[in-house]
């Protein structure tokens, strides 16, 4: 029985195939020729030169930005950001921080800012805003 139905369904599909390809339409290229026996005139563009007289003169004054110097990072104009994330008290932080910031001043002899952003997330957003005071 199962071949049976496997049977009338390939017969029918191969049927069906063979309809769709005999009714397709068959194209024909037709090569058209037209001879042309009348002339056009095409207007052509040509270039005048208008003689332009200078009336006045515009003077311009050109200014100039001078950057300014930078100021070094570590100075105490530019300090070093230290960064904590709050994790404890602000406060106990902080006073630590500044022990630590105290300690790397008089080791290297550069500035150091100690500062505890609100978030975990304030923290990364201060450090990728400014990634060369960090």
């Amino acid at each position: 029985m199962k071949t049976r139905i496997s049977f009338k369904l390939l017969l029918g599909v191969s049927l069906l195939l063979f309809v769709v390809a005999a009714c397709t339409p068959q194209t024909e290229t037709v090569e058209v020729t037209r001879v042309v026996t009348e002339e056009v005139e095409v207007p052509v563009e040509t270039e005048v030169e208008v003689p332009v007289e200078v009336t006045r003169v515009v003077t311009e004054t050109i200014v100039e930005e001078v950057m300014a110097e930078e100021v070094a990072i570590g100075s105490e104009e530019h300090p070093i950001k230290v960064l904590f994330v709050p994790s404890v008290d602000v406060d106990v932080l902080i006073s630590s921080g500044e022990v630590l910031a105290d300690a790397l001043s008089e080791a290297t002899g550069l500035n150091f800012e100690v500062s505890v952003p609100t978030s975990y997330a304030a923290t990364i957003e201060e450090m990728c805003a400014s990634p060369e005071d960090t």
